[in-house]
């Protein structure tokens, strides 16, 4: 964001890559700021990802009757563009280091941002997939029944208590339980109840 919203292209001289901000290349990138009337103050720089509508399209092009289930990095709308990320979610790793440089390690690392997980929603509601739920992965394992499941496969095992160990940071705070957050939404007649959302649904903080 400068004087008004400017969308970050890349270019190369021949030896580096560079940064060039010019004029919006699509009216989807404006209407995306617009829908949420989100005030970006100057500075304010973030990623917008309109090709998860596509990708929501071909799901719903070949999926009759069923369930979609997201689970990723991600924030609400009003999270993500909140005054604290007013860098962005860019982030990019190489031999399991972390930097925010995608210009180093050209080819060797990778490169991602987080979801925004309403506009995943709004999408999805507008081909007719309603979203039966949404929260963190930790509270949807737990609430899904993971310690029946790690009772019935592993509780006979030498190695039990290392897979437990190996389970628990799927679900703990401190790690993937709530770094990572998991949406499901449905195609069909009704709105089935999940067992996953039982503990905590947020569907209605998107």
């Amino acid at each position: 964001m400068e004087d008004e919203l400017k969308e970050v292209y890349v270019n190369h001289d021949g030896k580096d890559f560079f940064e060039v901000k010019e004029a919006v290349s699509s009216l989807d990138i404006s209407a995306y700021v617009n829908h949420f009337s989100l005030s970006l103050h100057e500075g304010y720089r973030t990623e917008i990802n309109t090709r998860v509508r596509d990708w929501l399209e071909d799901i719903h092009r070949v999926l009759s009757k069923g369930f979609l289930l997201t689970i990723d990095y991600g924030y609400t709308a009003r999270e993500y563009f909140s005054d604290d990320r007013s860098s962005g979610t860019l982030l990019c790793y190489h031999k399991h280091m972390l930097n925010e440089d995608p210009y180093q390690n050209i080819g060797r690392q990778d490169i991602t941002a987080h979801i925004n997980f309403s506009f995943l929603k709004r999408w999805g509601e507008d081909l007719g997939m309603r979203t039966s739920g949404y929260c963190a992965q930790g509270t949807y394992l737990v609430s899904s029944g993971i310690d029946e499941a790690i009772t019935e496969l592993y509780s006979e095992s030498p190695d039990y208590l290392a897979e437990v160990s190996k389970i628990k940071g799927l679900i703990m705070p401190q790690g993937m339980g709530e770094s990572h957050s998991v949406m499901v939404q449905y195609k069909g007649e009704g709105l089935p109840e999940l067992r996953g959302f039982t503990m905590r649904n947020q569907v209605q903080s998107l």
